[in-house]
């Protein structure tokens, strides 16, 4: 649980998703549904913004490479949109 919001990288969605419902299902009125479908948005979002900082990252280190002779990083880590649409396909509200 801690890793899942400490660490830089965003998290899996499926994992995200099932710790969003459990959680929601616990407060009294809050519908569950909405709430992870709520959150999907939000990952999305964030999704989007790290392609963001990596193309930059990505172009940057480009023009590094050719002027100091440095490597881009390799960011194969990272959870990419393809694999994120993928996860999201796990029988929650939002895809």
């Amino acid at each position: 649980m801690h890793d899942l919001f400490s660490k830089p990288v965003l998290p899996d969605w499926g994992f995200l998703a099932l710790i969003v419902l459990i959680l929601a299902q616990d407060i009294v009125g809050l519908e569950a549904e909405p709430e992870v479908a709520r959150f999907h948005m939000l990952w999305d979002e964030a999704v989007i913004g790290e392609q963001e900082d990596v193309s930059s990252d990505s172009a940057e280190c480009a023009g590094a490479a050719d002027a100091a002779d440095a490597t881009p990083v390799d960011r194969d880590d990272d959870v990419t949109r393809q694999e994120a649409v993928g996860a999201a396909s796990c029988g929650f509200p939002g895809r």
